[in-house]
């Protein structure tokens, strides 16, 4: 007799990760696909899946005399007391059957990105990299914790996943952009979308199309 499941649960990131592994390898959950082909048991037909993409990874080397941590901005940097070469990490994304991951250049690497480069060369298949390059603190798309800035309050992995998935909102104002470059979002904007397709969702993410990007 199966046990009752409650719909309240949601599961950290980690526990995600190792259920999305162990689905797309086809040993439990329900799943019958196997990671190996590709291919659904039973039926002899083969069926692709998503790729799983780990997007942002730091790693840095174990050999500081080769690969030295010149840290931008502290000139008394010290290097971490624990290692975190690409080959843990490559046992770590196999482990939860991770197919791609994004190199992320550490702070402490300053500019200098032979590290990840490298690595690069040797596993092209597997790795993509993002070097160093300086912009504002907390610029560009990212997901931070509370207890990055209050302590007691949830981590990373302790954010439930549907409160990072909201409905989108696509305001076109290409054509306002093309006559004007400076043009700005209006109200008269958005009224003009809710005639249309109704009501924004109180929880809804709205993004301005101006056709820059």
């Amino acid at each position: 007799m199966k046990e009752s499941v409650s719909m309240a649960y949601q599961p950290t990131r980690r526990e995600f990760l190792k259920v999305g592994g162990v689905c797309v390898s086809g040993i439990g959950f329900g799943c019958s696909r196997s990671a190996s082909t590709g291919q659904d048991q039973g039926s002899g037909t083969l069926s692709a899946r998503s790729p799983i993409v780990d997007t942002h990874m730091h790693v840095w080397a174990a050999d500081s005399e080769r690969f030295p941590f010149p840290h931008p901005y502290d000139t008394d940097f010290k290097p971490p007391p624990v290692a975190g070469t690409l080959e843990m990490l490559l046992e770590e994304i196999n482990l939860f059957r991770i197919d791609y991951a994004i190199l992320v250049q550490a702070i402490y690497r300053g500019w200098d990105n032979r590290y990840v480069a490298e690595y690069l060369k040797s596993h092209p298949d597997r790795f993509r990299i993002q070097g160093l390059i300086a912009v504002p603190e907390h610029f560009g798309t990212h997901l931070d914790a509370p207890n990055h800035f209050e302590a007691g309050q949830a981590s990373v992995d302790e954010i439930p996943l549907t409160s990072l998935v909201a409905p989108a909102v696509v305001i076109d104002i290409q054509s306002a952009c093309e006559k004007d470059p400076d043009y700005q979002l209006s109200l008269q904007d958005l009224s003009s979308w809710e005639g249309k397709w109704g009501p924004i969702p109180g929880s809804a993410v709205v993004f301005a199309l101006t056709g820059w990007a």
